[in-house]
């Protein structure tokens, strides 16, 4: 049975837009919410909000909230399709002027929580602004230190770099008007740090770094970074959209048509693949033969579509023509 609970601890005005609204989504992971939440006392205000997205926990999920509903602002806990489905309907929820992403396994350093908040503060003009870290792989016996993520000083701080060297959502708040912007995140996603850093940067927000040592993010056997599958497709798919075509040529020609999703007739797939190779020497001491291969491609291309004609339903088939409104 889906629970939900609106406590409002700090005021019942509904005008009252609170200053960071701290959004976090969970399931079965109470005994981390439970020191995740310690973590939360050390750096929450009494005008910050915390609402809590939980996706139909069956442990001791309810028991930790309910031990903290002084600091929950909302805890809404029902079946959803994942985390960030969970993360837009935190979102939804909140009316902060900031929003803070956070996560139940891992912790926030107070001092520098705060600090970035200031700064935010001061910079009106920035949509958004990601810090730096540390990672720890907590998969074994005992933790290891697994490096920083930070802007190396003589790089240029531009969303890209930014985005290669430093993403994790740990490190990211948003101002509340770029993410009405951007419109929350995928739920198609797995890596759901990346895709809405990756939207930030589509929509042009102004994205800033501020070096800072803000998280320590552990990564766990449950973490998502551990389904490689699910993350190799989704990275690739971000690559696509930022246009960083030299990590996303690094894939098999049969990757990149699994992310066409049937779209490719398989009758075009070799051409597809002889496509694929001319932009690889287009990258390679043999870049003079992209021209004659792209254009021999490009043309066994055409004398299919002469011989055999359009695909059934495409936009050229008379049968299929487009109206110019909906139907």
């Amino acid at each position: 049975m889906a629970q939900f609970s609106e406590y409002r601890s700090r005021t019942d005005d509904t005008d009252y837009r609170p200053r960071v609204s701290y959004v976090m989504a969970t399931k079965n992971h109470g005994e981390q919410l439970k020191k995740a939440l310690e973590n939360v006392r050390e750096f929450i205000q009494p005008a910050d909000e915390l609402i809590i997205v939980d996706g139909g926990s069956t442990d001791c999920t309810a028991a930790v909230i309910e031990e903290n509903r002084d600091i929950i602002t909302i805890f809404d806990s029902e079946p959803d399709f994942g985390e960030a489905h969970a993360l837009n309907k935190a979102i939804y929820l909140s009316r902060g002027r900031y929003i803070k992403p956070l996560d139940d396994a891992d912790y926030l350093y107070p001092d520098m929580m705060h600090k970035l908040i200031d700064v935010f503060d001061e910079h009106p003009d920035a949509d958004a602004i990601q810090c730096g870290g540390e990672a720890w792989d907590m998969r074994g016996p005992q933790p290891v230190f697994d490096g920083l993520r930070y802007l190396p000083a003589q790089m240029a701080p531009t969303p890209i770099a930014i985005f290669a060297n430093t993403l994790c959502s740990l490190g990211l708040i948003v101002r509340r008007t770029a993410m009405e912007r951007i419109g929350g995140v995928s739920s198609n996603y797995r890596a759901v740090d990346a895709d809405l850093t990756c939207r930030l940067i589509e929509c042009d927000c102004v994205l800033r770094y501020l070096d800072v040592k803000l998280f320590r993010w552990n990564i766990h056997p449950h973490s998502g970074i551990n389904e490689g599958g699910n993350y190799s497709h989704d990275f690739a798919l971000i690559n696509l959209r930022l246009g960083n075509w030299k990590d996303f040529m690094r894939h098999e020609p049969e990757f990149f048509l699994s992310l066409t999703k049937g779209a490719i007739d398989s009758e075009d797939q070799a051409l597809a693949h002889w496509i694929w190779i001319a932009a690889l020497l287009a990258r390679s001491p043999l870049r003079y033969a992209y021209v004659p291969i792209y254009w021999m491609a490009s043309q066994l291309l055409k004398l299919r579509r002469l011989i055999k004609g359009p695909p059934p339903g495409s936009m050229h088939d008379d049968k299929h023509q487009w109206t110019g409104r909906l139907r």
